[in-house]
């Protein structure tokens, strides 16, 4: 799980699905550009994150 395009890079360079989550600066598309496995805008919704645990 991370909130910036390092995060996402550092979880998919050691071989892990990577949940981007939007909630500061960086936005979702920048997330998804990073490689994020799945990206949403808050943890409000935690359908998203039980569909990539069950990956």
């Amino acid at each position: 799980m991370g909130d910036t395009p390092a995060d996402v890079t550092a979880g998919r360079t050691a071989g892990v699905r990577v949940l981007g989550v939007a909630t500061g600066r960086t936005t979702t598309a920048e997330l998804d550009k990073a490689g994020a496995t799945v990206t949403v805008t808050g943890l409000e919704d935690l359908q998203p994150l039980r569909a990539l645990l069950r990956q």
